[in-house]
């Protein structure tokens, strides 16, 4: 390869095109809102990047029927949420957090980490999660207090706590 009579190496030029040294965007709460409502507002199987065929395969095989359009945030807030589902989306967390290309913001991958475990612990009373309750306690409590969390999800983050808190409490009692 030539530029300008100079013979270029491909190996220089590739490193010439490594973008992993850049900053992370510091998100703003307004952002950080706005984003929250496109993500939760889009398809479920549209907003589940490579788990998108598995999503829609959980959607289409729901007993009873679910909407194949079926959002992330009525999927969180459906009374009783099918629980593959919700693994599914606590998966495509973990993927995100692993990622470092992903282009979602952490603080969002851990809403829709502490989400799904919460909709499945609340709504579908199972427990899809090894966390011990003190670090549940401790992201909930986090989560919580952000300023970018509509009152719908931050009531369903309270639910969480408070079934925490109770567990903890029936633990105690029972071994007293």
């Amino acid at each position: 390869m030539h530029y300008q009579g100079r013979e270029l190496d491909p190996r220089g030029l590739s490193t010439m095109l490594e973008f992993r040294e850049v900053q992370r965007h510091e998100w703003q709460p307004q952002e950080l809102a706005a984003m929250l409502r496109h993500h939760f507002d889009a398809p479920l199987h549209l907003s589940m990047g490579t788990l998108s065929a598995e999503v829609a395969h959980q959607l289409r095989q729901a007993n009873p029927p679910l909407d194949p359009l079926m959002t992330l945030g009525q999927l969180l807030h459906h009374p009783q949420p099918p629980v593959e589902l919700l693994r599914l989306v606590k998966r495509f967390a973990k993927l995100c957090r692993r990622d470092p290309d992903n282009p979602l913001p952490s603080e969002m991958v851990m809403l829709l980490y502490y989400a799904s475990i919460v909709a499945a612990m609340t709504r579908a009373h199972e427990e899809i999660t090894e966390l011990s309750p003190a670090s549940l306690r401790r992201g909930l409590r986090w989560l919580s207090a952000q300023t970018w969390i509509d009152q719908g999800m931050r009531a369903l983050l309270q639910d969480g706590l408070n079934q925490v808190a109770d567990a903890a409490k029936s633990q105690h009692s029972a071994g007293e």
